[in-house]
């Protein structure tokens, strides 16, 4: 692997260039990253795995919420039928089983969504699809516990109905209800850190912290007398302590890639403010902010631009309007050469109330010239893989069955086609003759229609996370 990436960074001319690798955490991208330094070390390229290898954030959430999910084990089902599974407890992931079985069912056939699209209809409930969850990833699990929650009625109506399925009990909806809404942060810190569209990579720390301090409110509202007394919380305090230790791995790890702090310090919205919280220990502020500004001056600073360039002007000048004009601007040139660098007078103005950093240093970047060269290379770098990973799902429905003779670049141009017109604003329009007729499709083009339903959908289960803050007041002692 590090051969094949290092041959294409020569193709390109670009070994010399490299800063960040952002990969998963699997054990080859590892070994990967350290031959690569090796085979870089061999052409005279400085290049450390330990501060250039940037962990993908989305992917270690995924970890640890995944282990989080393995090690839970109820034993509060002593009502249910199956003696079975009274006496040696039931792991959440049964739980997901019947409900992924459910889902499974209503896609079965035009029958199934028939008969679960009427039994919607008597609930007065227009029919939503049940999303099927995916094994790797975590949030695709979350989204089918939320949209079957959201149905709870219809769907269990439709179990009931069918002798094959069996029927959630009200103690496994409780547990989806308050695990549903723990995650909820989990999901978010996911879903905004995969974006493709805009930088991230400031967020990191923020997405740790607020991960590590919904784990000690939930730890906390655990440990509350009257939730003690639960079957269930020993087995999600185990939990939460494998989850948290999973996460400390990773998070020990983010203080050696000095990405995570310049990406900070150069959003205008925040600077040095975070690193004053109370989170932060004191005089890290100093400490970080001394540190990019040696990494500015390292690489940056000494760049050099036309100072002669100026505004231009639309009406014609005189010979000595021109001289005047250009003696202005050599002095302050040298002015600015010669007093604070553009690091120290960006630190100094006041922090910008901006929405978007990317944005910001757009306009702003002829003004701090290095400092935006410096902006540029490290918004550049992506906290999460993401991205990379949703082209080979691209890749995936352009090579169907049916299209099995088309050759590997063949199915590379139609990828850089798609993404080319995706980001044009361009779409693509999809022929009659050609539109997917499965059931699978039917179920898609309705639930396009229901927008309003999806939001409706968000909002309950945010009920839910509120009342579970609350004290858990959904959850029967």
């Amino acid at each position: 692997m590090a051969e094949i990436l290092l041959k294409v960074l020569e193709e390109y001319k670009i070994a010399d260039k490299l800063s960040y690798i952002t990969s998963d955490n699997a054990s080859n991208n590892i070994s990967m990253v350290k031959e690569l330094e090796r085979l870089l070390e061999e052409h005279d390229i400085e290049w450390d795995h330990t501060k250039y290898h940037i962990p993908c954030l989305t992917h270690v959430i995924n970890i640890a919420v995944q282990k989080f999910l393995a090690s839970i084990k109820s034993d509060c089902l002593e009502g249910s039928t199956n003696s079975a599974a009274s006496t040696q407890g039931l792991r959440f992931s049964d739980i997901v089983a019947k409900v992924r079985t459910i889902a499974k069912s209503v896609r079965s056939s035009p029958q199934c969504w028939k008969e679960f699209r009427l039994i919607c209809e008597t609930c007065n409930m227009k029919p939503l699809k049940i999303y099927i969850d995916v094994a790797t990833r975590w949030n695709s699990t979350h989204r089918m516990l939320e949209r079957c929650i959201f149905l709870r009625k219809p769907v269990n109506r439709y179990a009931e109905n069918q002798p094959d399925l069996d029927v959630l009990t009200d103690k496994e909806w409780e547990l989806m209800e308050l695990l549903c809404a723990f995650l909820w942060p989990f999901k978010n810190c996911t879903d905004c850190l995969q974006s493709t569209t805009r930088p991230e990579i400031d967020r990191v720390f923020w997405a740790y912290n607020r991960m590590f301090n919904e784990i000690d409110d939930f730890r906390d509202t655990l440990a509350r007398r009257e939730v003690k007394r639960q079957p269930w919380t020993a087995e999600l305090m185990k939990a939460l302590d494998s989850m948290e230790s999973r996460l400390q791995k990773y998070y020990q790890k983010t203080d050696r890639p000095a990405v995570y702090v310049d990406a900070m310090i150069l959003n205008p919205k925040i600077k040095l403010i975070m690193f004053k919280g109370a989170e932060w220990d004191a005089g890290d502020a100093d400490k970080y902010k001394r540190d990019c500004k040696d990494r500015y001056e390292a690489s940056y600073d000494q760049l050099v631009f036309n100072s002669s360039s100026g505004p231009s002007y639309a009406m014609k000048r005189t010979a000595g309007q021109m001289e005047d004009d250009d003696y202005e601007r050599y002095l302050s040139y040298m002015i600015e050469e010669n007093t604070a660098n553009e690091f120290d007078k960006y630190i100094g103005s006041p922090r910008e109330n901006v929405k978007s950093a990317l944005e910001y240093w757009r306009t702003h970047a002829a003004e701090w010239p290095r400092l935006g060269r410096m902006v540029r290379d490290v918004f550049s770098v992506p906290p999460s893989g993401s991205g990379v990973e949703r082209q080979f799902s691209i890749a995936g429905r352009v090579a169907t069955w049916q299209r099995n003779q088309l050759s590997a670049k063949r199915i590379s141009d139609i990828m850089m086609y798609k993404n080319h017109m995706a980001r044009s604003g361009c779409l693509l329009e999809v022929a009659s003759e050609w539109a997917d007729t499965t059931i699978s499709g039917e179920i898609e083009s309705e639930d396009e229609e229901n927008e309003e339903e999806e939001q409706d959908a968000v909002r309950t289960l945010a009920e839910w996370r509120s009342n579970w803050k609350a004290g858990l007041k959904r959850i029967k002692p």
